[in-house]
């Protein structure tokens, strides 16, 4: 750790000037030269360094439509699952809604809400809703169930109806 002698001034910026959101002191230091760094330079420099607008647009659902996020983690498919039209309130991208605190906002992107998590098949049992409709249906009673259970349900299922 440098010294400190009078202020802190930043190496990046030259600011002697860094407070957090709660409004305390925040410095880091640069660990190579040990020389100190302010909130907002080390948030662009050490923390988010590689954050370039190709690699915002591949992994952003808004930009690439082929992501689905499916068990904590993002899927690419071969194709778009979108097609753009909530299947509750037929609502599409681009059209207004209200939202919880009553502020009139813009559907920029529909979600895929998945009934069961079939690990093999991420794609199932998923439909498309806008934003406010996937938002009243989240529960946490979805669960991860295996493709020999999906099996069994269908042919129970089958058989009930003679097929």
């Amino acid at each position: 750790m440098p010294k400190i002698i009078g202020e802190r001034y930043c190496h990046a910026c030259g600011t002697n000037k860094s407070f957090d959101c709660n409004g305390y002191r925040n410095w880091a230091t640069n660990p190579p030269t040990n020389l100190f760094l302010c909130k907002t330079c080390t948030d662009h420099y050490v923390w988010i360094p590689n954050r370039d607008k190709e690699k915002v647009k591949k992994q952003n659902a808004k930009y690439n439509p082929l992501m689905i996020r499916f068990l904590g983690k993002k899927i690419f498919l071969g194709w778009n699952p979108r097609k753009g039209r909530c299947e509750d309130c037929s609502k599409k991208v681009g059209d207004k809604h209200i939202g919880y605190r009553g502020k009139v906002g813009v559907i920029q992107v529909t979600q895929m809400h998945h009934y069961f998590y079939i690990p093999c098949m991420p794609w199932a049992c998923m439909t498309e809703r806008c934003t406010p409709c996937h938002n009243k249906t989240k529960t946490h009673t979805r669960k991860k169930i295996s493709l020999y259970y999906f099996d069994r349900t269908l042919r129970k299922r089958n058989k009930k109806r003679g097929i």
